[in-house]
C-alpha cells in the first residue's frame, strides 16, 4: 500500500524529488522481492519471476483470445502458448537490441524514471511497436489469415 500512495504522488506531480521517490519505490520492490524468494524457495521463485515477466503478454493475449473467441476462428490453446513464447521472445530481443531492461527484471527505478520523460516514454512506444511488428511476422507461422487479420487490428488498437 505504501508502494502505491508513492507510485500516485510520484505520477501525480506532487513529488518534489522523483527521483529519489523513484529510488525508494525500487528499493521497497527489491526488499519486497527477497521476502518472497525466501517464501518460495529458489526453484518457486524463479517460476514466479517466470511468469511476472510474461503478464502483460498474458493480459494482452487473453484480450485477443476474447475477440476471436466469437469468431468463426478462434484461438486454440496451442496456439496462445505458442505466441505467449513469440512475445516473451520478442521482448526480450528488443530489450537486448536497445540496451533496456526486460519487463520484470528489477529495473523499476528506471522504468518510473522513464515515464516521466517525454523522449524515454516514446522510447519505449517505439520499442513496443518492433515487437509488435515482430511477433506479427512470426504469427505468420501460427495463425491462420484470418486469425492473423484480427492480431493486425488488435495491435493497431492497442
Amino acid at each position: 500500500m505504501n508502494a502505491t500512495d508513492q507510485a500516485s504522488s510520484l505520477m501525480s506531480g506532487n513529488s518534489t524529488n522523483r527521483t529519489e521517490l523513484a529510488s525508494q519505490l525500487a528499493e521497497q520492490q527489491k526488499s519486497f522481492e527477497q521476502q518472497l524468494k525466501d517464501f518460495l524457495g529458489d526453484a518457486r521463485y524463479a517460476q514466479y519471476q517466470d511468469y511476472q515477466q510474461t503478464v502483460g503478454q498474458r493480459a494482452q493475449l487473453t484480450q485477443f483470445q476474447q475477440q476471436t473467441a466469437g469468431s468463426d476462428h478462434p484461438l486454440t490453446d496451442q496456439q496462445t502458448e505458442q505466441l505467449l513464447a513469440v512475445m516473451k521472445e520478442a521482448q526480450q530481443n528488443a530489450a537486448t537490441a536497445t540496451g533496456q531492461a526486460a519487463p520484470g527484471s528489477g529495473q523499476q527505478a528506471a522504468n518510473f524514471e522513464a515515464m516521466l520523460s517525454e523522449d524515454k516514454l516514446q522510447a519505449m512506444l517505439d520499442n513496443q511497436a518492433t515487437v509488435n511488428q515482430q511477433v506479427y511476422e512470426r504469427a505468420k507461422e501460427l495463425l491462420s489469415p484470418e486469425q492473423l487479420q484480427c492480431l493486425a487490428r488488435f495491435q493497431t488498437n492497442q
